[in-house]
This record gives C-alpha cells, sequence and structure tokens, in this order.
C-alpha cells in the first residue's frame, strides 16, 4: 500500500500534541464501515455523519458516537463536495436528472439533520 494522506483530523489532532495509529487505509468511508463491522477484526473508524445511515441501513453491528471535538472543532472537519461532468454533456436529460435527484436528496438530508 502506498502513504496514507493525512486529512483535516490529523491536524486537529496535532495541535493537542495526538496522532493516530492507522492499521488499514481504504479508498472510502463506506469500505471502512464493513471492515470495521467484521466479527475478526478489532478495529473502529472515523467518517463523515452521513456514514450513520448506512449503519442502520445494512444492520451493521456498530455503535456510532460523536466524536470528542470542539464545535470549533468540526468546523474544520467541514469537507465541501461538488459535482463534476464533462462540458458537453450539461444539457443532457440524463445528467438533468441525476443533478436534480442529487440536490433532493442532499436537501432531504440536510433537512432531517437538523
Amino acid at each position: 500500500m502506498g502513504k496514507r494522506s493525512e486529512c483535516a483530523l490529523d491536524d486537529i489532532l496535532a495541535t493537542q500534541g495526538k496522532y493516530r495509529n492507522v492499521a488499514l487505509s481504504v479508498s472510502n468511508f463506506e469500505h471502512a464501515l464493513f471492515f470495521a463491522a467484521k466479527n475478526q477484526q478489532h478495529m473502529f473508524t472515523v467518517g463523515p455523519r452521513y456514514c450513520e445511515s448506512y449503519v442502520k441501513q445494512f444492520n451493521l453491528e456498530l455503535t456510532t458516537l460523536p466524536l470528542p471535538l470542539s464545535e470549533e472543532q468540526y468546523q474544520q472537519l467541514n469537507i465541501p463536495f461538488m459535482m463534476l461532468w464533462r462540458k458537453r454533456n450539461s444539457h443532457t436529460e440524463k445528467l438533468q436528472w441525476l443533478k436534480s435527484s442529487i440536490r433532493t436528496l442532499v436537501n432531504e438530508f440536510l433537512v432531517e439533520e437538523k
């Protein structure tokens, strides 16, 4: 495996003189949940709050707790997401539908979070 890249959480921990001992690094948060849920593993994972819905949806035997961080530190963890697509596809019916569907799902999720 290649060198693990650090994230905003590592920066916050470093200000406190702490660090993470990462045993396994995977390409996305969803994979991390499934590794942590395996019976023979003694791991835990840190992921965005939306992962909690996967824990419920897939009935994973995981406990979810917020990180013990201040509100200011949580704000540093906010990661802006964006949609990307080829310009030439901007007006296709399928892409218009996809963008609309994503907007609707995100807006519903944000309403649930409040």
